[in-house]
Parts: C-alpha cells; sequence; structure tokens
C-alpha cells in the first residue's frame, strides 16, 4: 500500500506516511521515514495547535488556490509533444 509522500528536493521519500489516527487524546501518524523505518509519531494538544498555525499563513492559502493549475501543468508535461511525433 502506497501512502502520502513527502519527498525531499532530490526526489527521495523523506516520509511516508500511512494512516492518522486518534490514540488516547493525540493523532498517531503511522509511517515510513526515509522510505524504510516504520515509525510512530504522535501530535498533542499544544503540537496540533501549532501545526494549525503554520497551516493558516498566506503560502497556504496560495498553493490551495494555484493547485488546479499545478495539477494540470503537472498532467500536460505528462503528455508527448505533437512537435516531436514524427508519425
Amino acid at each position: 500500500m502506497s501512502g502520502v509522500k513527502v519527498v525531499l528536493d532530490t526526489g527521495d521519500p523523506a516520509m511516508i506516511v500511512d494512516s492518522i489516527s486518534m490514540e488516547g487524546g493525540r493523532i498517531c501518524v503511522r509511517g515510513r521515514l526515509l522510505g524504510t523505518m516504520q515509525a510512530r509519531m504522535y501530535v498533542g494538544p499544544k503540537e496540533f495547535l501549532g501545526l494549525i498555525g503554520m497551516a493558516l499563513r498566506g503560502s497556504v492559502y496560495a498553493y490551495l488556490f494555484l493547485l488546479p493549475l499545478f495539477y494540470l501543468r503537472r498532467l500536460w508535461s505528462k503528455t508527448p509533444s505533437s512537435a516531436n511525433y514524427e508519425g
């Protein structure tokens, strides 16, 4: 099963998130660090508020707004160009 990948600038996986659940008043993030090392990471109430604060910055809103354009650009770049076709 492939989870959500967080990659380094080289394209290598830094973390793969397999699942997120709640365990005893904390959020448990299960995944793999560097693609292989199994890990459980816990986020408590104080850390969660900090995470929300980071997510509510302008750059995140800009990314959400531009996300459809990023998706289309990625989709178009995978399509073979008709100029390179020598049929």
